[in-house]
């Protein structure tokens, strides 16, 4: 074959790599993969526990994006209800600092403190089958609690759309105003996932005010991915 019809063939076989490469780039871009809100409700032996996250650009490709934790609990009790139901959520608008570390500032609000706003800073990763998320914020007003959030996910693979589904969470929260223990929890969650949905056994060991007094269960947990 003469050298310059060589030529020719390679030049063709490159620019269509190239072509298709630039293609599925620009697809990405238009068409990012969507960011999913993680919902869970985990039944334990004293209450029930809603709880969802996310955190996803505002738009495609923007540095700017939402934050958001919701918990909502209630015991099985009826006299303790109102003691003892509770919810916990913030929101952060989240801006990219570099690489995984975003810078985070937003609003706080709890059925025993109120609304307070918040900043902090978010460092996410995923490496092959573990996510790990890490969120410390700091309270702008009144008791200026300084928290710590943090959850591991390991999910490997079992055989097609199965997956094990581990977590751990756990948060801490201090009162620096009296520099006294505010909240602290950790959250344990073992099952299997299959598609968007998860499922398994969990434990939460929680821990409120000064005294420290504790609140552990253990249950069921029914999870899914919203998109």
């Amino acid at each position: 074959m003469p050298f310059n019809r060589v030529i020719l063939i390679v030049f063709i076989f490159l620019t269509k790599n190239i072509l298709a490469q630039e293609t599925e780039s620009t697809i990405s871009a238009v068409n990012p993969p969507i960011v999913p809100i993680n919902l869970e409700v985990f039944s334990g032996t004293k209450g029930v526990l809603i709880a969802s996250n996310f955190s996803k650009p505002l738009v495609p490709n923007s540095n700017f994006g939402i934050f958001s934790i919701v918990d909502f609990y209630g015991t099985h009790k009826v006299k303790d209800q109102e003691m003892k139901n509770q919810y916990m959520a913030q929101s952060h608008l989240t801006y990219k600092l570099f690489n995984n570390f975003n810078l985070t500032a937003g609003g706080f609000i709890t059925y025993a403190t109120g609304f307070r706003p918040t900043t902090g800073l978010q460092y996410h990763i995923k490496f092959n089958d573990f996510f790990f998320l890490f969120a410390p914020r700091l309270d702008l007003t009144q008791t200026y609690n300084s928290e710590f959030l943090g959850f591991v996910e390991f999910t490997p693979e079992i055989r097609k759309n199965i997956n094990f589904y581990s977590r751990l969470q756990g948060l801490y929260s201090q009162n620096l105003k009296h520099n006294s223990h505010d909240i602290s929890y950790l959250r344990i969650r073992m099952g299997l996932s299959y598609k968007v949905y998860r499922f398994g056994l969990g434990a939460n060991f929680s821990s409120f005010g000064p005294e420290k007094i504790e609140e552990n269960e253990f249950g069921i947990f029914l999870g899914a991915l919203l998109f």
